[in-house]
């Protein structure tokens, strides 16, 4: 990371910041082009490490890359805004985000904990989610194995 004075290692911190970040953006790679899309998300850290999930229509473009190329790049930022400044090159932007890199995993069983996973993170609120109200949904589950997050505020 260059700007090693906006690098934020606190994991209490980290949890901060994606608690008011509501789309993750995928990023991934066909084989050709990379390609990313944003995803509304939900998150769990257990031990110490990060497990991210969305939830996607059971067919489409991002499912059938991730079935075959199933590395990932995540990011998700939030608290931006411009800073303006005399001249256009001093203008700068205040922002807080996360990335992280991992390995999309298809959730086969039990996608109800996925999906309440994400109502929790973007409802506050806990539902309660069968596996029968999950036919027709794909739940993915991202395993960050490194993640990073920077800071930039005024």
């Amino acid at each position: 990371m260059r700007r090693k004075e906006r690098q934020i290692t606190n994991i209490n911190e980290i949890c901060s910041i994606l608690d008011r970040c509501f789309v993750l953006r995928v990023a991934m790679y066909d084989g050709q082009a990379p390609y990313a899309v944003p995803v509304n998300f939900g998150y769990e850290l257990v031990e110490g490490s990060f497990t991210f999930y969305f939830h996607s229509a059971e067919k489409g473009k991002k499912l059938d890359i991730l079935k075959q190329y199933p590395k990932v790049c995540i990011e998700a930022d939030c608290n931006s805004a411009l800073v303006t400044a005399d001249t256009p090159c001093r203008h700068s932007w205040l922002y807080e985000s996360i990335i992280a890199e991992g390995k999309a995993e298809f959730c086969t069983q039990n996608k109800a904990h996925g999906m309440q996973i994400i109502m929790k993170h973007l409802t506050g609120k806990k539902h309660v989610i069968t596996e029968e109200m999950m036919k027709g949904t794909s739940v993915v589950r991202i395993k960050a194995g490194c993640i990073t997050a920077k800071r930039h505020q005024a």
